[in-house]
């Protein structure tokens, strides 16, 4: 369960990561 908690929380940093990229 942990490992696909740390998986999870890489994709919605790399989301955020492109989201910003986007924004700015």
């Amino acid at each position: 369960m942990g490992f696909k908690f740390i998986l999870n929380l890489l994709k919605l940093r790399a989301t955020n990561c492109n989201l910003s990229k986007v924004f700015q």
